[in-house]
């Protein structure tokens, strides 16, 4: 039986079965997908990917982003002018929802006040990109849990009668 031949009491039995069942999993990646368009979008950097953090221990679903930033991304974004070296890799990691890991690679070697300058402005470049994601992961979320995405989503599978999901397993 098809999602549309459900009648309005089963479909919502299913939508709960659905998200019970399915969900963070199944919607993972393509949030993940889509906020690394908008991650590009915002900084005009393509080596970098964001993703919802569902394993969290956060009151929220953290979104965070990680990758690498070569000399000619770095130009462009607002730390640039810290970094005095053409070769420049910023490969970029979260460790939680609140530590960065940063590890430059290149030719030139920065004092200790001039690395504590530059790992203190890639943060706060890099929280407030965050911040940005966080707003858009929001609206993501909701969309992905919403009854229209559902019903769109699954409108071609198989349920019971009861509106559970014939061969759940196989998705």
């Amino acid at each position: 039986m098809k999602f549309s031949e459900l009648n309005d009491i089963v479909k919502e039995n299913a939508r709960e079965d659905i998200v019970e069942e399915l969900y963070p999993d199944y919607i993972q990646q393509p949030m993940n997908d889509e906020l690394t368009k908008e991650l590009k979008n915002i900084t005009g950097v393509s080596g970098l990917k964001a993703y919802i953090d569902f394993e969290s221990d956060a009151s929220y679903d953290p979104t965070m982003f990680f990758g690498s930033l070569t000399a000619k991304d770095i130009k462009n974004l607002p730390f640039g002018d810290l970094i005095n070296d053409d070769t420049a890799v910023i490969n970029l990691d979260m460790l939680n929802d609140e530590e960065l890991d940063i590890h430059i690679d290149g030719d030139v070697e920065y004092t200790k006040e001039e690395m504590d300058a530059i790992e203190s402005a890639i943060s706060e470049w890099y929280f407030h990109i965050c911040d940005e994601l966080q707003t858009y992961s929001n609206e993501i979320i909701s969309y992905f849990y919403s009854d229209e995405f559902i019903d769109e989503v699954f409108s071609d599978f198989d349920f019971t009668e009861e509106g559970y999901l014939k061969d759940k397993y196989l998705i």
